[in-house]
């Protein structure tokens, strides 16, 4: 599975024909419009929730804390994150910890909480779909061809076809991720505290 099949299985949703390239030599309307959706679409499935295809963890960099005296700490964030989940930790405050995802004063992305030496879970920038879960791929190919179907101005009820068909892929593959122990949620063992 690569780029190029994602866009075919996308565009033989909305019953268009395949294309062979993504390299647009051709000055192809099609193969355009699947370039320039391409990206966004992919970055935004993967931010739509915890893949445990595209977690990472990684222990934060300092830098200088200009939050005004907001927060007590600021740090790097990796440049392949799409999104911070949490913080790795072990106890209930950590992990649950409150933080912010801000353009610091360089423009890069900085990261602001009360964690002193911060460690995160985060959804990486993880673009290369052969390596997705494939209910992933599926749902995402779901929301490429909802593009192409506003985008190639069919009736009401293609668009409205891809969006059931998205929302139907995505709740699947979010439900196969959470069984499989994808979503890392804080649990309170209320048996224990019982004792």
């Amino acid at each position: 599975m690569n780029d190029l099949d994602l866009v075919n299985a996308a565009l033989r949703l909305v019953g268009e024909n395949r294309i062979e390239t993504l390299d647009n030599t051709v000055n192809s309307a099609l193969i355009s419009t699947a370039n320039e959706f391409l990206p966004r679409v992919k970055a935004a499935c993967l931010r739509a929730h915890d893949w445990n295809c595209a977690r990472r963890r990684r222990a934060l960099v300092a830098v200088t804390n200009d939050s005004l005296e907001e927060w007590a700490y600021a740090y790097r964030v990796p440049v392949d994150c799409l999104a911070v989940r949490r913080f790795v930790g072990s106890d209930d405050f950590t992990r649950g910890a409150s933080f912010a995802v801000e353009l610091g004063n360089d423009d890069e992305s900085i990261l602001y909480c009360n964690v002193v030496d911060a460690k995160i879970v985060y959804t990486a920038e993880f673009t290369n779909v052969g390596g997705w879960d494939s209910l992933l791929y599926d749902a995402c190919s779901a929301r490429l061809a909802l593009e192409f179907a506003a985008t190639f101005a069919r009736e009401i009820r293609w668009i409205e076809a891809m969006w059931k068909l998205w929302i139907q892929k995505t709740d699947e593959a979010v439900g196969v991720n959470s069984s499989e122990g994808g979503d890392e949620r804080l649990y309170s063992n209320a048996l224990a505290e019982v004792r």
